[in-house]
Formats: C-alpha cells, sequence, structure tokens
C-alpha cells in the first residue's frame, strides 16, 4: 500500500504543477536548436532554453510554426510587415530588407560534424535547409575519405560511416570504415546502427527486419512492419502499433498507437492521449497529453507537451519547468 499511496502522491503532485512557473504567452512551439516559437495575440517571437525572450513577439508567421526555416548560421529570419528581418542571438537586429526571394531564409549556413577523426560536411561545407546531396567526410588532413554524393550521413558501429542517398523507392545505402574502404552497399533497405548489442537491423519494406554483427554476419532475421532503436531498448511496429522489446528482444510494453522519438525522449499515444517517454522507453509522465506527432518534433533536452488546458515545459524527468493556461 506504501508503495501505491507514493505513486498517487507524485501523480498530484504533477498534476496540480503548484510550484510551476507560468509562461507569459498564448502558445509555445517545440524547441529546435535551443530555441523555440512562442505567440502572443497573433504576434511570434523567440525564447532560449533558460525561458529568455530573445526576440519580442512582434513578427509575423507566414512559414508557419516550424522554427527551422528562422534559425541559420547563428542567425534569426523573421518576417515582419513584407519585411525580413535578420537578429542575432541576442535578439539584435543586424539587417533589414523589403521581402524578396533573394533573400528567402533557405539560404546556405555553414554546418559540419565528427565520426571519430573524420569530419562530416558538405562539397563546399555548406548546409541547406532543404537538403542538400553532396554530404561527405574528410581527414584531419583534409583528404576526401567518403564521396561527397550523399544525402545523410551517420555513424555506424565500430566507427563505420554510413551514407545513404534517395528516397523510399530509390534508396541507397553505403557502410565504409574510416579509411574510405566500402564494407558493405544495399538498396531499398535502411541500416540502422544498434551499439547496446553491436548490431544493424537492415529494415527492408517487406516486413523482414535482418540483424547482422558488426561484420554483417547474420544473426536472425524478425518480422515487423518497422522499427526505432533507443538506448536500451527498441519499438517494432505490428499491425500499425507499437511495443516495445528489450536487448533481448523480450517484449517489454505495449501496444501503443503512435510513437515518435529523438535521442533524448518521445512520445507514446494509447487510446488517444499521450505520455513522455525517455531516451530509454520508459513513461515519464501520465497519459494527460495530446496533439499529433508533428507537434512533438524537437531536438531539445526541453520538452514541451500540450493539451485542452494547458502546454507544459518538462525536462528530461518529466518535471514541469513551466505551464502556460490556454
Amino acid at each position: 500500500m506504501k508503495g501505491l499511496y507514493s505513486i498517487m502522491f507524485t501523480t498530484v503532485l504533477f498534476l496540480c504543477g503548484c510550484a510551476t512557473t507560468q509562461l507569459k504567452y498564448d502558445n509555445i512551439y517545440s524547441f529546435q536548436n535551443n530555441y523555440a516559437l512562442v505567440q502572443k495575440d497573433g504576434k511570434y517571437g523567440l525564447i532560449d532554453t533558460s525561458f529568455q525572450e530573445i526576440i519580442y513577439p512582434a513578427l509575423d508567421n507566414y512559414l508557419g510554426y516550424d522554427l527551422s526555416p528562422y534559425f541559420f548560421n547563428s542567425s534569426f529570419y523573421g518576417i515582419k510587415n513584407d519585411s525580413l528581418i535578420i537578429y542575432n542571438t541576442s535578439g539584435e537586429i543586424i539587417h533589414h530588407y523589403k521581402m524578396d526571394n533573394r533573400f528567402h531564409p533557405n539560404i546556405l549556413s555553414d554546418q559540419s560534424y565528427f565520426i571519430d577523426t573524420l569530419q562530416v560536411r558538405t562539397a563546399d561545407n555548406n548546409y541547406t535547409y532543404s537538403g542538400s546531396k553532396n554530404w561527405g567526410c574528410i581527414s584531419i588532413s583534409g583528404d576526401t575519405i567518403i564521396p561527397f554524393e550523399y544525402e545523410r550521413i551517420k555513424e555506424g558501429l565500430d566507427n563505420a560511416i554510413i551514407g545513404c542517398r534517395g528516397g523510399n523507392n530509390n534508396l541507397e545505402t553505403y557502410v565504409y570504415n574510416s579509411k574510405g574502404d566500402t564494407l558493405w552497399r544495399t538498396y531499398n533497405v535502411a541500416i540502422l546502427p544498434w551499439k547496446i548489442n553491436n548490431y544493424y537491423f537492415f529494415n527492408s519494406p517487406d516486413r523482414q527486419i535482418q540483424i547482422k554483427n558488426s561484420r554483417f554476419e547474420s544473426i536472425d532475421t524478425i518480422y515487423f512492419d518497422d522499427i526505432v532503436l533507443n538506448e536500451k531498448s527498441v519499438w517494432l511496429k505490428s499491425d500499425s502499433l507499437w511495443s516495445r522489446y528489450d536487448s533481448n528482444l523480450e517484449f517489454i510494453d505495449g501496444p501503443y498507437e503512435k510513437l515518435i522519438q529523438n535521442k533524448h525522449w518521445g512520445v507514446i499515444w494509447k487510446d488517444k492521449t499521450a505520455a513522455i517517454i525517455n531516451s530509454n522507453g520508459e513513461i515519464i509522465t501520465p497519459f494527460i497529453y495530446e496533439g499529433s506527432i508533428y507537434d512533438y518534433i524537437s531536438n531539445s533536452t526541453l520538452i514541451v507537451a500540450r493539451n485542452k488546458e494547458q502546454i507544459d515545459v518538462l525536462n528530461l524527468n518529466g518535471e514541469i519547468l513551466r505551464s502556460l493556461k490556454r
């Protein structure tokens, strides 16, 4: 009984949010790149993860609420009275243009990252919001190790590099070692590395998911519609429902109606209500939230969750940091 009282007490505290600071806006959207759009009286502004106001809500929003078109090269792009205004990260105006297609926010911006000692970047060391098709890798000495011909590059197992190009019907995937030697290539199959067991999941459109080790030797084949990996478990989809399995592919919980997960947290839906999960797939809030998958697209450690009564900003433990009454 003591455990039951503890659970009930925790849930009451969570739902009442007695010590929660209220936000002064009408709406807040998911954080991207450590910033979130906020709305007040039909106008839009920007806050950071410390809830400091970077741009006062005075901007029009012809691009929709997704933050990604607004942030490039450490600058914010906003529209106001048919003018394009460019702010720095302190919220200071650094340029002001009459609206012109030449100044559309989808401009080039420096973007690169490292996998082990290899730098992942585009051929011209620029990245476009709409998606560049010339990603590759160079060594510290500047030699091209992975050719600049991929749309997406990610880390594989044992410092391998995975390059992908094409869509669902013409997907090409290559796996290279750090010297640029081709280890594996496949067509219309997504290769997902899972470091917990040092496995690759080969996810094909025909419900067949092959499991291979880092040497690409076959381990097993399972039959599911889709797969999402997290730190300590795996989500598998069957008959439009998601269930969670452990590292031995033993059932943990489910099924759930919908799922979205980034590397920090995720959301699951049951009976048309949503709960927040951590990076291991464990539920950290009650099923009290709503909204679509698109409401929870984020790459931040802060979580913006909503229902009819309020919008909550939570940390990775599911604790409410700020709230906004609707």
